[in-house]
């Protein structure tokens, strides 16, 4: 059985909380949780996504946390938002990739943080 290192790398604290700030006064719901972080894709078996969320796990990532660390180690600040695209805790997987909701919500947030910098 695998588990969760306790030392993973994390987003800025304040960054975080910036992002939260911008995206309720946009009307924008989100929620935070742990991050399943991942280089081999199309493995997120139905028992890993099981066995995951009990750990409180909410999402599955491929980069967020190789960018958390190089932040760290350039000292810089680092905040994600991320949105979901496929739903893999459904019974069939339900990939969203290529859907217009998905399309359309992408580039609203996009224009949001891009607007923001």
């Amino acid at each position: 059985q695998q588990t969760l290192q306790s030392t993973a790398p994390s987003p800025s604290a304040q960054l975080h909380e910036h992002l939260g700030n911008l995206l309720s006064a946009e009307g924008i719901s989100s929620q935070t949780g742990k991050i399943w972080t991942t280089d081999a894709p199309y493995r997120e078996t139905r028992s890993k996504v099981v066995e995951y969320a009990e750990q409180g796990i909410s999402a599955v990532d491929m980069e967020f946390s190789a960018l958390c660390t190089v932040a760290a180690f350039r000292g810089v600040e680092l905040a994600g938002a991320m949105l979901v695209s496929d739903e893999v805790w459904q019974q069939p997987w339900q990939p969203q990739f290529s859907q217009k909701e998905f399309k359309r919500k992408s580039r609203k947030l996009l224009t949001l943080l891009c607007d923001t910098l």
